[in-house]
């Protein structure tokens, strides 16, 4: 993934990347302002949204007479939750989300 050297104020910051087709999951285990390292738990967090894109792919759907691409909907986030939850309830994963 690739790093810029300054965020803007306004723009958006990808924390974490993936391939649909194929099984890489990319993060960014720094901040995103002052490039220190981010906590576990937050990595974990960005870990089960892009898991939530494999299980939940998106999909196109005609809204207001075009085309558009549903990434992030009610049931991807309900999958997130889940899999929060899932993580929080492993011996191993769960000490880092208290």
């Amino acid at each position: 993934m690739r790093r810029r050297e300054a965020v803007k104020r306004g723009r958006g910051y990808i924390m974490g990347h993936t391939k649909i087709g194929g099984n890489i999951i990319t993060l960014d285990i720094y901040t995103a302002r002052l490039r220190k390292p981010k906590k576990i738990s937050s990595i974990l967090s960005v870990l089960a949204h892009e898991i939530a894109h494999h299980q939940k792919p998106p999909y196109r759907q005609w809204y207001l007479g075009r085309w558009i691409v549903r990434q992030h909907f009610p049931r991807f986030y309900k999958q997130v939750t889940k899999n929060l939850e899932k993580m929080k309830d492993n011996e191993m994963i769960g000490k880092y989300f208290k």
